[in-house]
């Protein structure tokens, strides 16, 4: 059997955003990012140091990111990190969000090879009014969103904007929707997005994105990151 080495991370839930202090540097967590980056040269994750960029291949710089958040996802204006968190930094690592706690565990094994792409991260199963969905699961999604197909006879309700680092400001039309998700279920305000949307996650047959107003509704989340 492994060993697993462990790191337990406090964190606050912000307008939807998951922010970890990470040995006193503010976090957000975005487990649909492809790649870190922030205002700091390093991070320390398990005890190893890791160089940040500054930049998403230059097309989006760090301060671009806080500012498209405050005009279009309805963050307060205090609202800050240092650090966006994405996958690349967090691959072959086991999460675990205890959104009752507000404490992440990161673990990984010994041996490498023990956390396997699959089961729980970024993937999952949504119930949109009965039916099932393929959905990508986003920790730095704030808001829930469904393709236009899943949502054909929901209920419209208004419009609403939001934000990504790759695509900018967004605008979407929002519908209500009832939803299921690993034993929990109820109604949410679910934005409506194209195929184009979901594949920048690259995840191209993907059909939904649940955000953390429906992650942190159901209960701890453990995902293994690929």
């Amino acid at each position: 059997m492994p060993r697993w080495n462990t790191q337990r991370v406090s964190f606050k839930l912000v307008s939807g955003h998951v922010l970890l202090d990470l040995d006193g540097i503010t976090t957000l967590l975005d487990t649909g990012s492809p790649v870190s980056f922030g205002t700091v040269p390093e991070v320390t994750i398990l005890g190893t140091k890791h160089r940040l960029r500054r930049s998403i291949g230059g097309d989006a710089h760090f301060s671009d990111i806080l500012v498209g958040l405050k005009r279009f996802a309805g963050v307060p204006s205090a609202f800050d990190f240092q650090v966006l968190l994405g996958r690349d930094l967090l691959a072959g690592k086991r999460l675990k969000l205890d959104w009752q706690s507000r404490v992440m565990t990161i673990t990984e094994p010994s041996t490498p090879g023990t956390v396997r792409a699959g089961a729980p991260l970024r993937r999952g199963d949504l119930m949109v009014g009965g039916k099932r969905v393929r959905a990508i699961l986003d920790t730095g999604a704030w808001r829930s969103y469904l393709h236009p197909d899943v949502a054909v006879g929901l209920e419209r309700v208004g419009r609403g904007q939001d934000y990504n680092p790759v695509l900018g400001g967004i605008t979407t039309d929002l519908v209500w929707a009832r939803v299921r998700f690993r034993g929990w279920s109820g109604a949410v305000t679910m934005g409506i997005i194209t195929h184009e949307h979901i594949a920048a996650f690259g995840e191209r047959d993907a059909q939904a994105i649940v955000g953390n107003d429906i992650l942190a509704k159901a209960g701890p989340l453990r995902m293994d990151v690929e």
